[in-house]
C-alpha cells in the first residue's frame, strides 16, 4: 500500500518549480496534475493500478463485463481500465462473509486464455445457452470455467467458456487494472505504488512549465520533464520484462511443451 501523499509530490515539484510560496501555481492546480499523473501512469502501465479480486460471474451468458460482474468489494467495477488476467476458479465462497472477505481458500482449476477463433471454429454455438452442448454446455454452481477470451479492442470485457447457466453462482479470481481514484485533498495518499512518485513529480512539472510555454526556457523545461516521465516508465517496463519470473520460462520447441504438459 502506498504511503506517498499528494503533499509529498507537490512539495517536491515546488522545489523544482522554485515556487515554495505557491505564487505561480496554487496547490489546487498542482493537485489536479497529481491526479492526471496517476491516470496517465495507469494508462501507460496498467499493472501500476492492478487489483486482484474474486468475481461472481454473470449468469445465462458467456459475456462478462467489468461493470456487470460482482466483486468482493461490492458491485461491479465501472472504473476498470482493462482486464489483465482471469486466473482460476474459486469454489470456497460459502456465503456472503467469505465473498466479502475475498476468501480464496477454495481455489479450483486454472483458467486458460484461448483465441476466439478456436472456439468459434470448434463450436459456433458456444455463446447460446440453449444450443451449447457437451463441453460447451453452460455450467452450474461448482462447475469449472475452462477458458476465457479477451479482445484488445474491448479491454473491459471478457468471455468465459463454458458459460454460466441461469440462476447459478460461479466465482473466479481475476486481475484487472482500475482507474486510480482521484485525490480530493493533497493530504490523501496516492492510489498507485510509491515507486511511481518520481514519475509523478516529473509529470506535474511538465504540466506546470507547459502553462508558461510562451517562454522558451519553460517550454524546454516542460519537454525535458515529459521526456523524463516517458523514459522512466519505458525503462521500468523493460526492467519488469527482464526480471519477471516468466522471463526464465522458455519453451524452445514442441517437445519441451509436451514434456511440461506431461508433468516431466
Amino acid at each position: 500500500m502506498a504511503t506517498t501523499t499528494g503533499t509529498n509530490i507537490i512539495d517536491r515539484a515546488r522545489v523544482i518549480l522554485q515556487d515554495s510560496g505557491a505564487v505561480r501555481w496554487p496547490d489546487s492546480e498542482l493537485l489536479l496534475w497529481v491526479n492526471d499523473a496517476q491516470r496517465e501512469i495507469a494508462f501507460l502501465k496498467p499493472d501500476a493500478s492492478s487489483v486482484n479480486d474474486i468475481a461472481k460471474l454473470r449468469a445465462n451468458t458467456t459475456k462478462q463485463t467489468m461493470s456487470g460482474i460482482e466483486i468482493t468489494s461490492g458491485g461491479g467495477v465501472p472504473n476498470a481500465n482493462r482486464i489483465l488476467r482471469v486466473v482460476r476458479n474459486i469454489h470456497a465462497v460459502g456465503g456472503a462473509s467469505d465473498f466479502a472477505d475475498n476468501n480464496s481458500d477454495g481455489a479450483g482449476r486454472a483458467i486458460r486464455l484461448v483465441s476466439r477463433e478456436i472456439l468459434d471454429s470448434q463450436d459456433p454455438n458456444w455463446h447460446d445457452p440453449s444450443a451449447a452442448t457437451g463441453a460447451s454446455a453452460f455450467i452450474s454452481t461448482g462447475g469449472n470455467i475452462k477458458h476465457y477470451v479477451f479482445d484488445e479492442i474491448d479491454p473491459t470485457t471478457f468471455y468465459v467458456y463454458p458459460g454460466v447457466a441461469s440462476g447459478q453462482s460461479v466465482y473466479v479470481e481475476l486481475i484487472y487494472s482500475a482507474v486510480p481514484t482521484a485525490l480530493s485533498s493533497k493530504t490523501d495518499t496516492i492510489n498507485i505504488p510509491d515507486i511511481y512518485a518520481n514519475s509523478m513529480v516529473d509529470y506535474v512539472c511538465y504540466r506546470a512549465f507547459s502553462k508558461d510555454a510562451e517562454f522558451a526556457s519553460n517550454a524546454q523545461r516542460s519537454q525535458s520533464h515529459l521526456i523524463a516521465f516517458n523514459n522512466t516508465l519505458g525503462i521500468k517496463s523493460s526492467l519488469d520484462n527482464r526480471t519477471s519470473p516468466n522471463s526464465t520460462v522458455v519453451y524452445t520447441n514442441s517437445a519441451d511443451q509436451a514434456r511440461i504438459q506431461a508433468g516431466q
